[in-house]
C-alpha cells in the first residue's frame, strides 16, 4: 500500500522530485539514475 502511494505521489509531483534529484545528484546523477532505473 505504501508503495503504491510513493508510485502516486511521485507522478503527480514529479516537477518537484525531479528538482529534489537534480538538486542533490546533478544533471549526470539523474541521468545516471535513469538509466539504470530503465534498464
Amino acid at each position: 500500500m505504501d508503495l503504491i502511494y510513493f508510485l502516486i505521489d511521485f507522478i503527480l509531483h514529479i516537477d518537484v522530485h525531479l528538482a529534489e534529484l537534480v538538486a542533490e545528484y546533478g544533471v549526470w546523477g539523474l541521468c545516471h539514475f535513469v538509466l539504470n532505473f530503465v534498464l
